[in-house]
């Protein structure tokens, strides 16, 4: 959250003054018990009156840094204690010191939006779901889907010839008719990108997998993971209540495959196409006279959110879940 361009909030804020005449050096320790390290500054606070008219009085902010693999040990919600201590580094006095019940989130749960405390600016957080992208995993389950759906193609061979739009519909349908055949559904669970600050699950890919199962957000994850170890990066579509998926020119849609992730199990991959597709028209083009028009910025005002999964996993913004 600290990248974001001018977000400034912060887990903890500490205000102190020095009432004192004497110069202080003070430590502040900020930590979640047994899950984050410990973040500590020192800094120095001018005693009231002093000759220089220096203040006496200083804010400043912490936010402490998970512990190495503890974010993949996170599979459930948990409650944790903040722990906030103020000490005089030379006198080794405690000044302040307090606890803080906390909520740790699960490490597939996404928030869609959130609003900066201290400057009340609300910030999309859409590209965000690029951090579930996984195109490898540790049991190596992506690596199986895209072998093995090598024989849905005509030239039984998946990661060449990327060259057309054609090229790329061939890989995709490879990868559908092959989770199809699998045995891999929709399933019908409540997906909303408008959760006003509340987090909602996103299953990770290799999960979805094992379950041969996911609604609309991890089906399109799910898609996208598999068909980026191609080097196909997607386009992911969200609307206020529904997620689906396409891959081509983002600047003409004339050039995009669309996908409708849910029809997985009950339609061919040409009906998922077609409907994807109609997806698209119907939620994202501006109408003028027979003519559709796509212009980004306007649909997003719509709650209509195009994400360039290239672009958004190569920003710096969006951390890169390890295989």
């Amino acid at each position: 959250m600290q990248k974001l361009p001018n977000y400034r909030d912060a887990l903890v804020e500490y205000t102190v003054f020095n009432l004192s005449h004497n110069k202080l050096r003070l430590r502040a320790e900020t930590e979640i018990i047994g899950y984050t390290e410990k973040e500590i500054k020192v800094i120095y606070l001018h005693g009231i009156n002093n000759k220089k008219d220096q203040k006496a009085q200083k804010i400043l902010t912490q936010c402490p840094r998970l512990k190495k693999d503890t974010l993949e040990q996170l599979t459930v919600p948990v409650k944790a204690t903040m722990s906030c201590r103020v000490i005089d580094e030379d006198t080794k006095d405690v000044l302040f010191e307090e606890t803080f019940p906390i909520d740790i989130l699960a490490n597939d749960e996404m928030v869609w939006e959130l609003t900066d405390l201290r400057s009340n600016q609300k910030y999309h957080l859409n590209d965000f779901i690029t951090a579930w992208i996984t195109p490898t995993d540790k049991g190596g389950m992506m690596d199986k889907v895209r072998s093995e759906a090598r024989q849905f193609h005509p030239d039984n061979t998946l990661g060449h010839k990327l060259k057309t739009i054609e090229d790329v519909r061939l890989h995709v349908k490879a990868i559908y008719d092959y989770l199809a055949k699998e045995g891999m559904n929709y399933l019908n669970q409540p997906f909303s990108s408008k959760t006003s600050g509340k987090s909602q699950r996103v299953v990770l890919p290799e999960r979805v997998l094992k379950n041969k199962a996911g609604n609309c957000i991890d089906l399109t994850v799910l898609f996208s993971s598999l068909l980026e170890g191609f080097g196909l990066y997607s386009l992911i579509f969200l609307t206020p209540d529904h997620a689906f998926i396409g891959w081509g020119n983002k600047n003409n849609y004339e050039q995009i495959i669309f996908l409708e992730t849910t029809c997985i199990g009950r339609e061919d991959f040409d009906i998922a196409m077609a409907k994807g597709r109609k997806k698209f028209m119907d939620n994202f083009l501006l109408t003028d006279g027979a003519k559709g028009i796509f212009i980004p910025d306007i649909q997003r005002m719509k709650g209509m959110i195009m994400v360039d999964t290239q672009k958004a996993r190569h920003s710096g913004l969006v951390s890169v879940r390890a295989g």
